[in-house]
Formats: C-alpha cells, structure tokens, sequence
C-alpha cells in the first residue's frame, strides 16, 4: 500500500454561473471533501497526511475580477500541494469541488515534474476545453484543460502561468456528445488532443487498452484527473451536470486499474455534490474507486 497525502478541496469557485443544462447553482459539490474522506474511510489507508484549502464562495467575489481571483487562489492551492509533496512524497489525491480544482492540482505536477514528463488522464464527460469566447456558461471549470494548454487563452491573468501543458500530454476518456461544429471539438482535433468515447473503444477494446498503456509508459507521471459524471446517470446521479449516455463501472474501474502501473501518480477526484438526490449511492462509487486505485 503507498502512502497517501490527501488534499480536500473545498471549491464551487470553478462555477460563476450555474451549469450548462441546469438552473441551480450547484450547492453542494464544495461539501464533498468531507463527506467522501470520513474518519473511517481514511483508515483503510496509509494516510502520510490531509491537507485542506477553501477557495472563495463564487457569489461572494467581485465578478468582474473572476479570472484573476480564479487563478490566484488556484496557485496558491498549487503551492500548498507542491510544498507538502516535497515535504513528505505519496500518492497525492484531491478530493474537490467542482472540477477547477484540478488546474491547481495539474499545475503543482508540472512545477514537481515539469510539464513534458507529466501525463493527463481525464475522465469526463465534457472537454473542459472551452475558451471564454465559446464557453456557454462563462464557467471555468469548462476550460481549464484548455487554460492549461492554450498559451494564447483568452484572459490575460490566466494566460500568465509559467508553464503549460504540451497537448501531447492530454488523454481524455468520456462520451463527450459534440457536435459537428462544436467549437470544444475543433480545438482538439486542431491540437490533436486524444479523446475516447466508449463507442469507439468497444469497437477494438485490446487496441486501446495498448493505447492508454503506451500513453502511461511515455511519462514520468500520470495526473488522473477524474470526474463521477463520466458515468451513466443511473450510476453516478448526484453531479452538477449527469450525462445522458454516461460510461458502465466495470469499463472505468479497468481502465483506472491500468494507471496504477506507472510509478508516480496523482489523482483528483471531483464533481461529487453531497446535498443532492443519490448521494449516498454516489459517494458509494467515489470510494469505491478511490480503494481500487490506492489498495
């Protein structure tokens, strides 16, 4: 068993608006950290350390300052992570939030490990891939893959990191549903950015499961960064925003199970919401494949 330092991020920071297809905000997904790391799940593990970080309230902030508050508090959540793994190396796991969290979570990597040794797994049913001129909520838990990416991102306060992410790097696995135009769509394939829908998998399953070995085995680590709405809805039903046709576990679990080969992981863990219907079956599934990837 490795040891584990697990990061509860507390975070609806990612959501200015309400998600796309919903008229609720959302409230709730910042309670999962502890309603996922309980005292009882977190002694199955070697635990080396918990670390918390509270990114602010998106109705208590200044709107018009949202990027820059958005990136501030993100490198601040990326210095907590990168301090501590210096500190005391493990298995890092950030429990979030909404799924911003994993800019900072990814941007600690790249300053651990520099951005070209670090490869991303992103399990999801959206991209995360919008700029702000394209993203139909403004929300920027829809782009921050594309932040991390896109050098030339349209807001200059995100655009400042140091480093960023080559797009050799990203491996997205979900049912993503784009459309033929869809803005999200033309971006990766303009950047050649790897997406798997279950479709295409199913099509040649030894294929790709050498695919996604071949991706593991190019780098020195491997982000996992993984969102419970990649699953059916009828799995996973309390998210922000529930697929309509979402991956089966038995699929993800294998495919999660093949990250473990590579010696050096992280895993950020999100989008659970702790206050809506189907949680508890939801919160099921989350430590369920927490114990699967840390055992």
């Amino acid at each position: 068993m490795h040891k584990v330092n697990f990061y509860k991020a507390y975070s609806r920071l990612g959501l200015i608006n309400a998600p796309l297809g919903s008229s609720e905000a959302n409230i709730g997904v910042e309670d999962a950290p502890d309603a996922i790391l309980t005292e009882d799940f977190l002694h199955k593990f070697d635990v080396g350390s918990v670390n918390s970080f509270t990114f602010s309230k998106p109705e208590e902030i200044d709107k018009a300052k949202y990027f820059k508050i958005m990136l501030d508090e993100s490198l601040k959540f990326a210095d907590l992570i990168e301090i501590q793994q210096k500190k005391s190396p493990g298995t890092a796991v950030v429990i979030g939030g909404d799924h911003s969290v994993s800019f900072g979570s990814i941007i600690a990597d790249m300053n651990l490990y520099g951005p070209e040794n670090v490869g991303v797994i992103h399990f999801d049913s959206h991209a995360d891939s919008c700029d702000i001129a394209s993203s139909p909520s403004g929300n920027f838990h829809g782009m921050f893959l594309r932040a991390l990416v896109d050098k030339n991102f349209d807001n200059k306060d995100i655009r400042s990191i140091k480093q960023h992410l080559p797009a050799k790097n990203l491996f997205l696995i979900g049912n993503l549903d784009f459309d033929e135009d869809d803005p999200e769509k033309a971006y990766l394939d303009r950047e050649g950015i790897q997406y798997h829908e279950q479709k295409d998998i199913d099509k040649d399953r030894k294929a790709f499961e050498r695919k996604l070995k071949d991706f593991i085995a190019s780098f020195e680590h491997i982000h996992v960064s993984f969102d419970i709405d990649v699953f059916d809805r009828s799995i996973a039903p309390a998210t922000g925003t529930p697929p309509r046709e979402g991956f089966k576990l038995k699929i993800i679990l294998n495919l999660l199970l093949t990250t473990v080969n590579s010696d050096s992981n992280t895993y950020d863990l999100v989008e659970v919401n702790a206050k809506k219907v189907g949680v508890k079956k939801t919160l099921n599934i989350a430590t369920d494949i927490l114990k699967a990837v840390l055992d």
